[in-house]
């Protein structure tokens, strides 16, 4: 999404990355704007502690709780994003459906 972000950068549109909160240092490590969305439901560190706990589980009980914290990710940003890129300014969306959690990217 960096390559594509510089791309309409370079043809002169301003670009925004929203997302968690955990991911604002890899989006400003690229030299990006970001603006944060569900701080509340998911503060700084979150994504973090979803992962630990993650790594705790096997089997059905891990897919069960990603599939639950997809679900509770989604619902959050569906939630909020329509006053987040209000706030914004937001004109048109490119939507990543690959990052789940910071770093794969």
């Amino acid at each position: 999404m960096t390559t594509l972000a510089r791309e309409l950068q370079s043809r002169n549109h301003d670009v925004v990355f929203i997302s968690l909160l955990d991911t604002e240092p890899f989006v400003r490590a690229a030299g990006l704007t970001f603006v944060p969305c569900c701080e509340k439901e998911f503060p700084a560190g979150s994504l973090s502690e979803r992962l630990r706990q993650l790594g705790k589980l096997t089997g059905e009980e891990c897919v069960r709780m990603t599939v639950k914290g997809i679900a509770a990710r989604t619902e959050a940003m569906l939630n909020s994003l329509p006053a987040t890129f209000a706030s914004a300014g937001v004109h048109a969306v490119v939507l990543d459906s690959y990052e789940i959690f910071p770093g794969n990217n």
